[in-house]
């Protein structure tokens, strides 16, 4: 039987949305009312950790191709938790996951962080994962002036927590996005190491190169040859 080698969750600002608007549906939140929603980020990544995940983060702004470096993933060896709720955008993908409102048994679509850690216990105690299982978290990235007003890059949160700790301190790698136009054609990137005014980084030698394919095998690889 095939095991499951990796899981992708996308995205947490969708999570985060999800727990507000319920909220103002309720009559229960103000404007004012805002959580630190960030803690509930540290707080679930800290949950996939411990099931035993090789927690790796991907960053960027909205289809700058987050979603996209699935495409390279083996058949039947990942679970997409598609919080966005959304269609598979890449030729093949339909076949794989199928469609927000016809997925696939790799695709899932969950409304809470709960949903997530309940799929994967479930699974796990059919023995249905990889001994080494790798999580791909996705998120959006806001820009904002630090304390010095330096201009910076970091993991959208709504709440006041992102200015309080790094939230990308609970991944082991953080990939940003690179979206790059040569002529009539796009070409998406990821990088892999800081630039020095964002929270991008990777081990040193497990790339050979400032920006890689985005192409999820390909990270896999690099963590499993390190």
């Amino acid at each position: 039987m095939t095991k499951i080698k990796s899981i992708v969750v996308d995205t947490f600002t969708a999570f985060q949305k999800n727990e507000i608007l319920e909220k103002w549906e309720k009559g229960k939140a103000q404007l004012d009312d805002w959580k630190d929603y960030g803690t509930d980020i540290v707080l679930f990544a800290r949950r996939i950790n411990d099931l035993g995940f090789n927690c790796v983060a991907v960053l960027g702004y909205e289809g700058s191709g987050k979603s996209f470096g699935m495409k390279t993933l083996l058949p039947g060896t990942n679970l997409w938790y598609n919080a966005d709720n959304k269609n598979p955008t890449w030729l093949g993908g339909k076949q794989e996951y199928g469609t927000k409102t016809q997925p696939t048994k790799y695709m899932v679509i969950p409304k809470t962080y709960d949903d997530v850690i309940n799929h994967i216990k479930l699974l796990k105690s059919k023995d249905m994962f990889d001994e080494n299982p790798i999580a791909f978290f996705l998120a959006h990235i806001e820009d904002y002036k630090s304390a010095n007003g330096q201009q910076r890059q970091r993991l959208k949160t709504f709440g006041k927590l992102a200015n309080k700790v790094n939230v990308e301190d609970m991944f082991n790698v953080c990939y940003y996005t690179d979206v790059r136009r040569e002529g009539d054609k796009v070409n998406f990137q990821l990088r892999t190491q800081n630039n020095g005014w964002d929270t991008c980084r990777s081990n040193e030698g497990m790339h050979t190169t400032a920006y890689i394919p985005n192409d999820y095998k390909l990270i896999i690889d690099a963590i499993e040859n390190y």
